[in-house]
């Protein structure tokens, strides 16, 4: 959803459900991406861009509403003369579980319909490195991103396609082309657990941390990967739905985490306008690295851009639908 910023208390509403999970960039300025979940609770905020631990942000979002959410004053997210973005998922309402099927119990909320769920765990490095905590979904994660609460780290973030040794991990805050050091114990994701390794951004003892999980689900999301070919009539990368929102990552070079809506652009195609996730920036516009979308999914239009389409690179996306085929209420 696309908003202005009003300097004063400003509820956003006409979501069509109660969001569980928002992420707001400001698109006129140069702010951090705000996160907000309803497991950690209101005004608690992790920065998409940076190291930082969680922080308080008292003016942030202040309360998950039945049909939006409520700011206060901050500028990262209701300056007065502010444009933003925010983008939202649902979970369960706010309403979570202990999960019992790893090794170290986990606080979940799961909406299992739209593979998603945010799960809320504490460190526990054991000598061995292995630990296991359940993520509440039906199926294996596809895409994680896992953020330490209580120190600055890194981002540890899992995909699918980016983890032949069963270790890769690449960081949310960097444009870097990821870790292979211990991350998760050379074991994919099960239907049940995420297996952690030894590496302290994402298990540090007596540390808190978070972890956002999805999986792909037929006509709503995707997660997936292509290879560049630096053309302008680029790979059409097939979804099965029209994409709303669709972020890309190079994998094998140092790229930025690029995301294109159909909010954060002035055209419905080409999108040249995006966002960075491992950036502070304002909207960006680019000759070199645009993509459309289309009624069953997108296609590299821009040419040789790093961000999206260079020659002989491996990318990693996910994707989720502007009109889900399956679940009209779970983005």
């Amino acid at each position: 959803v696309a908003y202005s910023g009003t300097g004063s208390t400003n509820a956003i509403t006409g979501l069509g459900f109660k969001p569980d999970l928002v992420w707001i960039k400001r698109r006129n300025s140069t702010t951090p991406h705000q996160l907000y979940d309803s497991n950690r609770g209101v005004t608690k905020v992790i920065y998409s861009n940076t190291t930082d631990a969680e922080a308080t942000e008292s003016g942030g979002v202040t309360a998950f509403g039945t049909d939006g959410f409520t700011l206060g004053t901050a500028g990262g997210v209701n300056n007065g003369s502010g444009t933003y973005v925010a983008w939202y998922w649902k979970a369960n309402g706010g309403t979570t579980a202990t999960n019992t099927s790893g090794t170290t119990n986990s606080t979940v909320q799961a909406n299992q319909a739209a593979g998603f769920s945010i799960v809320e765990y504490a460190g526990s490095l054991t000598s061995s490195g292995v630990v296991t905590i359940g993520h509440g979904l039906s199926a294996a994660p596809e895409w994680i991103m896992i953020k330490n609460r209580d120190t600055d780290r890194n981002w540890a973030c899992f995909h699918k396609d980016f983890n032949d040794s069963g270790n890769h991990a690449l960081r949310l805050n960097t444009s870097t082309t990821g870790d292979t050091s211990d991350y998760w114990n050379n074991t994919q994701p099960s239907s049940t657990v995420i297996t952690l390794g030894g590496e302290t951004e994402l298990n540090k003892s007596t540390d808190d941390l978070v972890a956002y999980c999805w999986h792909s689900v037929d006509g709503y999301s995707k997660f997936d990967n292509y290879e560049g070919n630096g053309s302008t009539d680029g790979a059409f990368i097939y979804t099965g739905f029209r994409p709303k929102m669709v972020f890309l990552k190079q994998v094998d070079g140092a790229a930025e985490w690029t995301v294109f809506d159909d909010t954060v652009g002035t055209t419905r195609n080409p999108k040249s306008q995006y966002l960075e996730w491992d950036l502070d920036d304002a909207i960006s516009t680019t000759s070199n690295d645009k993509i459309d979308f289309y009624s069953n999914g997108f296609k590299l239009t821009g040419g040789g851009g790093g961000r999206t389409n260079q020659d002989g690179r491996t990318y990693v996306y996910g994707a989720w639908a502007e009109i889900p085929f399956r679940y009209n209420n779970a983005v």
